[in-house]
């Protein structure tokens, strides 16, 4: 008998049992099993792009103050939109707002397809640079010539008979300032005490007077003030040559950039580039560079990089002051 076939009689030997019955075959049961089928994701709607009709880019400009009224920025923030539209097709919404910080808030919130962008003055651009919010593209330039430049010199001025040598001297002193919000004659100067070490509460009193005309008095005459704040432009226009003989400047000027355009990491490179060729065209052109002179106060926007700001910016970190903190004060 071949061995295929005593395998067969073996098996049937098995199945047939001891007790001589009748063979019987069990069927294993096999459970059935359902077909899986794929499951449509459901559709997400993809967001239109930065710049795009539907998703204007946010354009933030600090109210630059110098006799402007809402209503001419209102005007001139309604041209820059319709100009950009047609130079760059770039959907653009301009807001002007008193308070930087609040576009410092918008730059830093850009994600997720809205984007904003923002015209910062030095102190809002050091903020915006360490908390990662934006780099700087373009800055304002003002004056023509040799009196063309980027920024004004902020300086700390006491009276010339206290004999005051050193910032450190105006501890325990009385302080001129136009006001406690008032960028050049407490922001600024406040920031240059703390770089020297010197904490504005140390100060014995600040007095708030009229204006820069009346820091720059009161620091010459002595009282009610020891000394006070104020940048260059004011200085050199308001401080007649007998004030300037009964004040000494302590400590170095600090230069601060007047506007720098900071874009955000979120911004397509397309839309950076339209944008920052657009306004430079605009700046250019007689007929739009109005809009650009009433919102910015500038006679030209030029190119910039983060290099540019890099003494100011170690300014600012010298002051001791958490930048990224002060972003949401």
């Amino acid at each position: 008998m071949k061995r295929s076939h005593k395998l067969l009689f073996g098996m049937l030997l098995l199945a047939a049992g001891c007790g001589g019955g009748q063979a019987r075959v069990v069927t294993p049961f096999v459970p059935e099993t359902s077909t899986p089928r794929s499951t449509p994701l459901p559709t997400v709607a993809t967001p239109p792009p930065p710049g795009a009709e539907s998703n204007p880019i946010a354009l933030y400009v600090l109210n630059p103050g110098s006799g402007r009224t809402l209503r001419a920025l209102e005007q001139a923030a309604s041209r820059l939109e319709d100009s950009l539209a047609e130079t760059t097709s770039l959907a653009v919404d301009v807001r002007v707002v008193d308070v930087q910080a609040e576009a410092i808030a918008a730059l830093c919130a850009s994600g997720r397809g809205q984007v904003a962008v923002a015209w910062l003055n030095g102190v809002g651009y050091a903020i915006a640079l360490e908390s990662g919010c934006g780099t700087a593209a373009l800055q304002v330039e003002r004056g023509t010539g040799r009196t063309a430049s980027t920024g004004v010199g902020v300086r700390l001025i006491a009276n010339r008979a206290l004999n005051l040598t050193s910032v450190s001297a105006l501890a325990g002193r009385t302080f001129c300032r136009v006001s406690v919000d008032d960028f050049y004659t407490w922001l600024v100067p406040s920031l240059m005490l703390r770089a020297e070490r010197v904490d504005p509460a140390s100060l014995q009193s600040i007095v708030d007077v009229g204006d820069a005309g009346a820091v720059i008095s009161s620091v010459a005459a002595g009282r009610p003030c020891a000394a006070g704040g104020v940048n260059a432009v004011d200085y050199a226009d308001l401080a007649d040559p007998d004030a300037q003989a009964d004040i000494v400047e302590l400590g170095r000027p600090v230069v601060v950039p007047y506007a720098i355009l900071t874009l955000p990491p979120e911004l397509p490179l397309g839309a950076r580039t339209a944008l920052i060729e657009g306004l430079q065209a605009l700046a250019l052109n007689p007929a739009t560079r109005d809009v650009l002179e009433t919102l910015l106060n500038m006679n030209r926007l030029i190119a910039a990089s983060p290099s540019d700001f890099a003494a100011f910016v170690a300014f600012m970190r010298s002051t001791g002051v958490d930048l990224r903190a002060a972003r949401d004060a």
